[in-house]
């Protein structure tokens, strides 16, 4: 963000950004402030007050804009530190990433050359698209956004500048641009807010429901003077109002929420509040504590590095998140640590020997050669990224044991079962078919659940194959089986699964199917909800009987395993020395016990009551140590997380499910 001159330099900005940076770090790297990441909303906010400040002041000066000179201040400012971000990253990554994950790497690199990181991640923000903290570019998108903002913005200043000069009376630009400013900020609140409904994951990265928060700080650079001088009362109040809402969404809000919209209103006020209430013209602010803290050494000097910090803090955290397979928590804890000291220490050499003097180095490199310089790196961004896609990653970097391993990541359920657009078209009795090929084959089961469903099936395709017969799969991310059961979810259907279910049912009943295998991930659904969880599978088992006359199973859940199953078992064939032996973190047949006691007693008490039928799959993954199985034959069993089973986990379980095709004819 750029800096006014000095005769303009405000302390307590530069505090704001410390308190903003402070808490995007803490819900980074510790999560214990779970609403850390308004503290990107804060950083639009000064983002717009500054750049509207200065673009009003050189429209005063000069009449007009130099949108050259503008862009110039903004290379300077942003790319000679993000480049090398950028570069020190891919070069950590080509040692370390599996090549499809560098793969996804170089994607994410190229877009964020040419300023379309926030487009590239929200395309890629699927349910089994890769874990967010295991991005290292994935906070490029903020920046994205505010470059966008900054090629777009200064034209309304242009065209301003061309009004006032064939205007004869001394209209004010401010006085000009305020209602445009104002009318901006309440429009894109509403149309942010309405893309949260819509399309949530749009409105998080894309600009159309975040520039109200830079025009927010741009209202602020227009008020008239007579607005910024208030009672000592007043500006106190509102400074006090200000950083409240700031901490108090920081500390109420969560990722799992609905944002931006409504609820990114009080930060983005709250950093308005503090700029107003704290600005030179506020005399009752002067010696009051709340400008004291927020021109304090500590926030000043984060403030002063924030860019930087924001640069490489998540780089280093995600990366080790990536390799972090198999180690303790505490472990976890440690090196998490060690890495924010060390993305600080980084952050002072960037802002001290990278953007400092590119920024006043105006005679060493001129106007001419920034842009032939800027044009040069992003050639070079965008060609290596290319370059790493052209050679699919560089897959010789690892040694076929290793890659077999690392496969099972995108090695997951039947065939062209792809949740998407399911909901609708299961409707026209749409669903994906397995089993055998023959299309005259009698439908023998159907498998309804979350993505546990969808990694099982291959298990149950298999015996339905080697009994002749076919089957549907119904599954939905996040979205348990049963009927009348709604699990609250950003990814599942939420409401909308009553429908769901019923539809099934009519499927079940129309299809004359005999058995329906209900598949989920009891261990999270029933947390705190066991008897909605137990009238609901009454309530399924009873009308899938007597409406359908099918017979109802539940599998239970495989064991569960704290670690990144195929990228640990990877890892250390790389590198045994220094990755732990993930066979060593694996579940214990103990543990997998107590934690599921609750489910099972509950699911034993049905199969007794009203004849619902249990499936057990972890039968088929216990060792003779006591352990559940990770791999077999040099295949890792599980899929992406440690509780999803890739293909050969599934045909590992297969024969757990022979008793559906085995037993007897359907209950008509």
């Amino acid at each position: 963000m750029e800096k006014l001159s000095p005769t303009h330099y405000r302390r307590d900005v530069d505090g704001l950004r410390g308190l903003s940076i402070l808490c995007v770090v803490l819900f980074h790297a510790t999560g214990s402030l779970e609403g850390g990441f308004i503290g990107v909303d804060v950083f639009f906010v000064i983002s717009g007050y500054l750049i509207t400040s200065i673009l009003l002041r050189e429209l005063r000066q000069s009449g007009q804009i130099s949108l050259a000179a503008f862009w110039e201040r903004r290379i300077r400012r942003i790319l000679p530190a993000s480049f090398v971000m950028a570069i020190a990253t891919l070069f950590l990554g080509s040692i370390i990433l599996l090549p499809e994950d560098l793969l996804g790497l170089a994607k994410s690199l190229t877009a964020h050359a040419v300023t379309l990181s926030n487009f590239h991640f929200w395309k890629d923000s699927g349910y089994f698209d890769g874990a967010s903290e295991e991005k290292p570019l994935l906070h490029t998108w903020s920046l994205s956004v505010e470059e966008q903002f900054y090629i777009l913005y200064p034209l309304l200043f242009v065209i301003a500048g061309h009004f006032l000069k064939n205007r004869r009376d001394s209209l004010a630009p401010d006085i000009l641009l305020l209602p445009f400013l104002i009318a901006g900020t309440i429009s894109g609140l509403w149309l942010s807010t309405w893309m949260v409904k819509k399309e949530a994951s749009m409105a998080f990265y894309l600009l159309p429901s975040r520039f109200w928060e830079m025009l927010l700080g741009g209202v602020l650079a227009c008020l008239p003077a007579s607005w910024m001088s208030v009672s000592q009362l007043w500006s106190r109040l509102a400074a006090v109002a200000g950083l409240g809402l700031i901490l108090g969404s920081a500390l109420q809000l969560r990722d799992t929420m609905p944002f931006p919209g409504w609820l990114a209103l009080p930060a983005c006020l709250g950093a308005a509040f503090l700029i107003w209430s704290l600005s030179p013209e506020q005399a009752g602010t002067r010696h009051f504590w709340v400008r004291r803290m927020m021109e304090s050494r500590l926030l000043v000097g984060l403030g002063l590095v924030s860019y930087s910090l924001y640069l490489w803090h998540w780089p280093l955290l995600a990366l080790w998140d990536y390799v972090n397979a198999g180690f303790s928590k505490r472990t976890d804890d440690i090196v998490r640590l060690v890495m924010v000291l060390l993305a600080i220490g980084i952050s002072y050499a960037s802002w001290r020997w990278i953007e400092i003097p590119f920024r006043r180095s105006t005679a060493l490199l001129p106007r001419r050669r920034v842009f032939a310089s800027a044009i040069v790196g992003v050639a070079l961004l965008v060609g290596t990224g290319r370059w790493i896609d052209l050679e699919g990653g560089f897959p010789s970097r690892w040694t076929q044991e290793q890659m077999r391993l690392a496969a099972a990541e995108d090695q997951m359920g039947v065939p062209n079962s792809n949740s998407e657009h399911l909901f609708e078209s299961i409707k026209l009795g749409k669903l994906s078919r397995f089993g055998s090929p023959n299309l005259d084959a009698p439908l023998g089961v159907l498998v309804w659940g979350d993505s546990h469903a969808w990694c099982l099936s291959p298990a149950i395709a298999e015996q339905a194959t080697q009994h002749g017969k076919a089957g549907f799969l119904a599954w939905y991310p996040s979205t348990p089986p049963g009927l009348g059961f709604v699990q609250p979810s950003t990814s599942g259907l939420g409401p909308r699964a009553v429908e769901w279910g019923e539809a099934i049912l009519k499927i079940v009943k129309d299809q004359k199917i005999p058995n329906v295998v209900l598949v989920g991930y009891w261990r999270r659904v029933a947390k705190g909800r066991l008897e909605e969880l137990r009238l609901s599978l009454e309530q399924t088992v009873k009308r899938f009987r007597e409406e359908a006359g099918a017979q109802v199973w539940l599998a239970r859940d495989v064991p569960s395993h704290d670690i990144m199953v195929p990228r640990a078992l990877a890892l250390h064939a790389r590198v045994p020395w220094f990755f732990p032996n993930a066979d060593l973190s694996a579940c214990t047949q103990e543990k997998h016990e107590q934690a599921n006691a609750v489910y099972h007693a509950l699911f034993d008490e049905l199969s007794q009551s009203c004849g619902l039928r249990i499936l057990d799959p972890a039968s088929a993954l216990a060792d003779e140590n006591g352990r559940y199985r990770l791999k077999h034959n040099g295949e890792s069993l599980y899929g992406d997380v440690g509780h999803h089973l890739s293909i050969a986990g599934a045909l590992h379980v297969s024969p757990v499910f022979r008793p559906i095709f085995d037993d007897a004819p359907p209950l008509r």
